[in-house]
C-alpha cells in the first residue's frame, strides 16, 4: 500500500472520529439543556434541592451552560445560600455576558443589598453596572 492510500486512509478514520465527538458533544448540549429544564421546573415547584441536582447535571455535561449556572444560582439565593448564589451568578456572566442585563445584575445587587451594610452593596453594584454596561 503506497504512502497516499495510507495518508487518505488516516485523514478519513480522523474526521470519522471527529464527527463522532461532534455529534457526542451535540447530544450533551442537548441533554443539558433539558436537564436545565427540568431544574426550573423543579425550582417553579418549591423542589429546590432537587432543582439544584438537575442543574448540577447540566452543568456536569455542559460546562458552558451560562443559565445553568444562573438557574442554580436563583436556587442557591432562595434556600438562603448566598454566597454560592453569587459565585454562580458571576460564573454565568463570565460565560455569557449576554445575561449580566436582564437578569444578573439586579440579582447580584439584591444579594449584596441583604448580605452587606448599605454603603458595600451600593459601591459594588455601581461597579458592576460600570463593568458590564
Amino acid at each position: 500500500m503506497n504512502l497516499g492510500v495510507r495518508v487518505h486512509r488516516t485523514s478519513l478514520a480522523l474526521g470519522l472520529v471527529s464527527l463522532t465527538l461532534a455529534l457526542f458533544s451535540l447530544a450533551c448540549i442537548s441533554e443539558a439543556s433539558e436537564l436545565n429544564k427540568a431544574g426550573v421546573s423543579l425550582e417553579g415547584r418549591n423542589s429546590l434541592e432537587e432543582s439544584i441536582v438537575k442543574f448540577d447535571e447540566a452543568i456536569r455535561l455542559d460546562p458552558r451552560l451560562a443559565f445553568a449556572y444562573y438557574n442554580r444560582g436563583q436556587a442557591y439565593f432562595r434556600l438562603g445560600q448566598c454566597e454560592a448564589a453569587i459565585q454562580d451568578y458571576n460564573h454565568a456572566v463570565i460565560l455569557d455576558r449576554r445575561i449580566r442585563i436582564t437578569t444578573n445584575i439586579g440579582a447580584r445587587c439584591k444579594l449584596y443589598d441583604d448580605l452587606y451594610p448599605k454603603d458595600v452593596a451600593y459601591q459594588d453594584c455601581r461597579g458592576i453596572r460600570r463593568a458590564w454596561l
